[in-house]
Parts: structure tokens; sequence; C-alpha cells
């Protein structure tokens, strides 16, 4: 009888698995070498991924896509916009090396991929993830790119510095200005004499 697979639930493990792959050894490592560490055939890797662009992209919107869902988790029945940016920091800590590892390999393969070819998801991919970003914290898509901007260069000082204590002060100094932002802003935009004063 022929063994059934749950071809979801085996996508996903495959997304895992090769995302930590990847991490580990770059944007450049060969789907042969992807699927011999993972334990599958060639045939099979290229079955759910016909290519490592496409890979690449189906993992990095899986990892984004379940740390939005753990976002709007936590945050369902939270009404305030400064507890909701708390409890969105304190997610980013405690996804902070998953992030890391994306982050990375998202320069990874922009340094290796042309800027033609990968401009178009990243654009796509951005600003869905701003959007929902801005939803949560109801703010301007500007100031979520800021803080999304701000996030990836924090993250990627941490992984250089390898030092937890900075990266726990650099990312509450982040929600510190954030909260200071919430508090004197209005449907996300500053309030007039609140920014002259800045």
């Amino acid at each position: 009888m022929p063994k059934l697979v749950d071809r979801d639930s085996y996508k996903k493990q495959m997304l895992n698995a090769s995302f930590k792959v990847l991490a580990e050894k770059g944007y450049a490592y060969p789907m042969r070498q992807i699927a011999s560490t993972l334990g599958v055939s060639t045939g099979t890797l290229y079955h759910y991924f016909p290519n490592k662009r496409f890979l690449f992209e189906q993992l990095s919107e899986h990892i984004v896509r379940k740390n939005l869902q753990k976002s709007f988790g936590r945050i369902a029945s939270v009404t305030s916009r400064s507890e909701r940016a708390t409890i969105l920091i304190d997610i980013l800590i405690e996804d902070n090396e998953e992030l890391t590892a994306l982050v990375l390999l998202s320069v990874d393969y922009a340094r290796i991929v042309p800027r033609k070819e990968m401009s178009e998801f990243f654009r796509k991919f951005l600003d869905e993830y701003i959007k929902k970003l801005s939803q949560l914290l109801e703010i301007t898509e500007e100031m979520s790119r800021l803080i999304v901007s701000a996030a990836d260069g924090i993250l990627l000082h941490n992984w250089i510095n390898r030092d937890r204590a900075c990266l726990l002060q650099c990312l509450y100094l982040l929600r510190d200005m954030v909260l200071v932002y919430l508090e004197h802003s209005v449907d996300g935009h500053l309030i007039a004499n609140t920014a002259r004063e800045w």
C-alpha cells in the first residue's frame, strides 16, 4: 500500500529544514547539497521547489507569516497601541535568532540574485509586512518602514557583536522610541506641535 503524505505538512517541514541549512551555509549552497543534507532526493526537493529562488521566496514568506500569526495571536485582544508595540518587541526578542538568520540570508540572496529579478519579490513581500505592521500599531506605513529598518539593523549589529545585553538594550530603546511616537501621534501622524519640538 502506498505511503500517504500530507503534502502541505511535508512542504512546511522541508521549508523549516531548508531554512536551517541555508541559514548556516548561505544562499549559494547548491540545491543538490540541500537535498542531501535534508535526506531527500533532489527530485523530491525540485518537485516542491522548482529552483532555489522559489525555495528562498517560499521560506521567507513562511517565516514572516509565522511571525505575523504569532503577533496577531498575542495582540488580538489588546487595544492599547503601546501594549501592542511592547508585545511586538518581545516577540522580536524571542525570535531574534530566526529573524537574524532571515535578514542575513536575505542579504546573501540580494548579493547573488540580479537586482532586477529580486526587486519585485522583495517589494511585494516588504509592502505586505509593512501594511500588517501599520495595521497592528495603527501607524503610517512610513513609520512602519522605519521600525522594520531599525529592527533589521539591530539584528545585523547583534550578529556582528554577539552581545545579548546590547541586543536587548537596543530593542528596548527602539520600543521606547515607538512608545513616544505613539503617545504623540493621532491616526499614526505626529501632532503638529510635537513634531516642531522634536
